[in-house]
């Protein structure tokens, strides 16, 4: 049911509420009941990352465009809610090979999406309307495939998720490897994420090369068959001409500019809108760019919240890097720690997993600092095998001794 939950998360079922909303809500109440367990449920890398919350927590009271039901209470929510799911006996896996099942569907469903089927687009449709126009017309008009995804670039997040995770549990020779990392790429392909399809390929391309020998030959024939049937080929082949990669630099361009007069809190509203209007008409760019966003979660949290919220978020990723270190370890010393069959190559994807979703968060507007699903999905996972891994190592130890 979690796994459906963070796959639609939009579709409401009864007093404007998701799936994924009376999930977070009725774990909030089983941590209140239950509050002389959570010692029991949360380790100290928890501890650290709600520590840290709370305090971006008191910073934001400060800063003028915060927002804490979104930024604080949401973010709170599902990541409490991921670890306490995660928790129970072998739900890591179970939860990411349903999840990756229900993405592979999502992907498929892009794919009938972008060649035109009609019955594919009233699916997505049947499962409720966006409130944002932008994302209205494009799901009316047909005109960008997300699968079952409240839009393509959600479905791009899920899919960068789900590529770790396929990565991770499934060693080489099984064949749901190759099945799932194909339909990832046409998913992918179909609703036009050129960043979350190299990142994929380049950890693919990393995780597998050894064995890429055997199967290299067949994988590159379906892999540029499906490339050359996209829109992406031209994006690649003219970037020069790409209005919405330009018009992402020059935001970039014009938001770094704005640091040297950065206050401690960051910037109001208004104060950022007068700034961009006058960079935009100062160096010529497309008038077009006024209405939008940077599309930089990490630029967008330091000019809105100021440099204390950004070291805040930065020091959360550093502390999951450092986890994944962790994990690592302890599987050079007592091997697998799920006895599922995957080996080095698969435990180092876990250590990648956080820079790959900071650089595509860093190129889109979704990170953990606005609540994004799929990043608290990857940090509770990696503190939860982390956790499990610590468990596994004691009974080793106590095993060989």
């Amino acid at each position: 049911m979690l796994a459906i939950a963070v796959t639609i998360p939009y579709h409401k079922l009864f007093f404007d509420l998701s799936l994924l909303n009376i999930f977070v809500l009725l774990n909030f109440l089983y941590l209140f009941i239950s509050w002389r367990k959570i010692s029991k449920l949360f380790d100290i890398n928890s501890l650290r990352i709600i520590g840290l919350l709370n305090f971006i927590f008191i910073i934001g009271l400060f800063a003028p465009q915060w927002n804490p039901a979104r930024d604080f209470f949401w973010s709170l929510g599902l990541f409490t809610l991921f670890l306490s799911m995660f928790s129970l006996g072998n739900s890591l896996i179970r939860f990411a090979k349903y999840y990756i099942f229900l993405i592979g569907i999502s992907s498929v469903i892009s794919l009938f999406q972008i060649m035109d089927f009609d019955w594919a687009w009233n699916l997505r449709i049947s499962l409720g309307l966006p409130d944002d126009q932008v994302v209205l017309h494009q799901l009316l008009e047909q005109k960008k495939p997300a699968g079952l995804a409240y839009y393509s670039i959600q479905l791009s997040y899920q899919s960068l998720i789900a590529g770790i995770f396929i990565l991770f549990i499934f060693p080489f020779h099984n064949p749901y490897l190759f099945i799932y990392s194909i339909i990832l790429l046409m998913g992918l392909l179909s609703c036009g994420s050129l960043s979350t399809t190299f990142i994929f390929i380049l950890l693919l391309t990393y995780s597998q090369f050894r064995y890429f020998k055997k199967y290299s030959i067949l994988f590159l024939i379906i892999l540029i068959s499906i490339i050359f049937q996209t829109s992406v080929v031209d994006r690649v082949f003219n970037l020069d001409e790409d209005s919405g990669l330009i018009g992402r630099l020059n935001l970039n361009f014009i938001g770094l500019s704005m640091i040297l007069d950065l206050p401690l809190f960051g910037y109001t509203l208004d104060e950022i809108n007068n700034f961009k209007y006058e960079s935009i008409i100062y160096y010529g760019f497309s008038d077009w760019l006024k209405d939008i966003s940077f599309h930089n979660s990490f630029l967008t949290t330091l000019l809105e919240n100021g440099i204390l919220m950004l070291i805040s978020y930065i020091l959360i990723f550093l502390l999951i890097i450092n986890i994944c270190r962790k994990i690592l370890n302890i599987y050079y010393r007592c091997g697998d720690i799920f006895g599922i069959g995957i080996n080095n190559h698969n435990y180092n994807i876990i250590y990648f997993a956080v820079p790959a979703y900071i650089i595509k968060s860093s190129i889109h507007n979704a990170g953990i600092q606005t609540g994004d699903i799929y990043g608290w999905i990857l940090i509770a996972f990696i503190v939860s095998m982390y956790k499990h891994a610590n468990e596994f190592s004691k009974k080793y130890i106590s095993v060989i001794k």
